[in-house]
């Protein structure tokens, strides 16, 4: 199912860079990835992954890190921010 996201042109649009990079496992860490926000780059973890689907469900939530970590709100809120909006994808709410 296609979901249609608000879009006009009244609303400020941010378009900056950043990187999404691979690596086989974080030695110091056992998460399936990370965002450095002073670069603006995203590590994700393979071997931490048991599936494909599991690995583009990481690239996505730390892609939305990327975009979250421009506003100032504490992390945990930034994590249920990013739930809900992964319920909304889901029709579950």
């Amino acid at each position: 199912m296609t979901k249609l996201f608000h879009d006009c042109p009244d609303c400020q649009r941010r378009e900056e860079s950043y990187t999404i990079l691979f690596r086989m496992r974080n030695y110091h860490d056992n998460t399936k990835g990370e965002m450095y926000s002073d670069t603006e780059d995203t590590w994700v973890n393979v071997a931490a992954h048991e599936t494909e689907a599991d690995l583009i469900d990481t690239i996505v939530h730390e892609s939305i890190h990327v975009a979250l970590k421009r506003e100032e709100i504490s992390d945990d809120r930034e994590h249920t921010l990013i739930k809900r909006m992964n319920w909304a994808a889901q029709d579950w709410i």
